[in-house]
This record gives structure tokens, sequence and C-alpha cells, in this order.
């Protein structure tokens, strides 16, 4: 029985020591699969991250400077103008007036017998005139610059002098003086319309009163008090 016992209390211990055993193998049986857990774990992370970097689109490359396809480059600015001084202006009168000789010489001529040429006076050209009214530019009393141009006072528009206009009348001439016929006063540049001496009635530089005197004529003509009448004149 003591055997016996020994041995049963051997096979107690020997069970214990085989379950302390068995634990032990148990524990480190469970560490080595925490650690091939955790190792597989990192693996699976890192693969997960290549696998991600791998995967992943790729960047698009950065833009190029410069002008897109198809599309022209902007034209390169043109070269800068030397910076070239300009030429010294001559010394001394220039043009047809530049001879010493010159003083007087038509240079610029007229455009018609109503105006008069621009000469040359200290190196410069003169500029054209303008005759005045009434001037006589050509052979004949009735030939006469008005306004700058060449007229006859013989006329409607210029009936006399210029500036005297007989509207709808006619200009006719009584005693050798050119005047624009009428029916009353009221039809005359004076308001004056001369019945005295009969038919044809005239326009007179008149008062029309009792005595009459001259009254100013247009144009710088001049009145002059005659028989039969009154007129304009240059």
């Amino acid at each position: 029985m003591k055997r016996g016992g020994k041995q049963f209390r051997r096979g107690k211990e020997g069970s214990a020591t085989r379950d302390v055993h068995t634990a032990g193998r148990s524990v480190h049986v469970w560490l080595t699969a925490a650690l091939m857990v955790g190792c597989a774990s990192g693996m699976a992370l890192d693969d997960g991250g290549v696998d991600a970097e791998v995967n992943s689109p790729i960047d698009a490359a950065p833009p190029v400077d410069g002008p897109a396809r198809n599309q022209a480059p902007d034209a390169a600015p043109p070269d800068a103008a030397p910076n070239v001084a300009p030429d010294a202006a001559p010394d001394g009168p220039q043009g047809p007036c530049a001879s010493p000789t010159s003083e007087g010489m038509v240079c610029d001529p007229a455009p018609d017998l109503c105006h008069t040429d621009g000469t040359c006076h200290n190196g410069t050209c003169g500029a054209i005139g303008v005759r005045p009214n009434g001037y006589n530019y050509a052979a004949g009393a009735d030939n006469r610059c008005c306004g700058g141009r060449p007229v006859q006072v013989n006329t409607s528009q210029h009936c006399g002098v210029c500036g005297i206009s007989c509207g709808t009348s006619a200009c006719v001439n009584v005693g050798g003086a050119w005047q624009c016929s009428c029916t009353a006063s009221a039809d005359c540049w004076s308001n004056c319309c001369s019945t005295s001496a009969g038919a044809p009635y005239v326009c007179v530089p008149s008062t029309c009163g009792n005595p009459a005197s001259c009254i100013a004529c247009p144009g710088g003509g001049t009145c002059t008090e005659t028989t039969p009448h009154y007129y304009c004149h240059y």
C-alpha cells in the first residue's frame, strides 16, 4: 500500500507535472501563434501599403511652360528702334525765300484776280491776301471784287456795288448807274423807291424825305446825290 500509495502520489505528482508542462506548452504555442499573427498582420499592412502604392494612379506630369499644342507662340517683340538723334535743323531760311535776293518775290501765287500773291519778306513766304470790295480787277467799271470773288456789279445780286440785292426785281441802268427796279419802297434794300423822275422807278440810297439825303451804301460804295436819282457806285 505504501508503495502503492507512493506510486499513487507519484501518479498525482506526475499528473501535475504533465499539467504544468502542458500548460507551458500551451503558453508557448499561444505566444508563438500571437507572434505569427502579429507578423502576418505586419506583413499584410506592409503588403497593403505596397499594393496601395503600386496600384495608385500615376501623378500627371507637371505642366510645361510654353504654348499649347497647335497654338502659335507669341511673336517676338520688334527690335527697338535705334537711338538715333534727329537731324539738326539747318541754319538760316529755307524754301523759295531762302535767297538773299528773294525779298518781294512771289512765293505763293494768288488763286484768282481778287487775291494777292504771297511774297517773300525777311526769308519768309507771306500769306495770300484778299482784294477789297469794289476792286476793279479788270478793264470795265462793272468788273469788281466782292467778298474776294471776281463779279460784275450789274446783276440782281450786286447791283451798282457789292451787296445791293434786288431780290426778284431786275438791276437796270438809269442815267448811267445800275439800280434795282421797284414798285414801292418796301421792295428796296434802302426802303426808298424813287418815283419822282417817273418810270422806271428805282431803289435809291436816300432818306426818301423832303429834302432827301444820302444814306450809307453797302460794300464800301459811295452815295452820290445827282439827277435824276441818288445812286451808289465805286
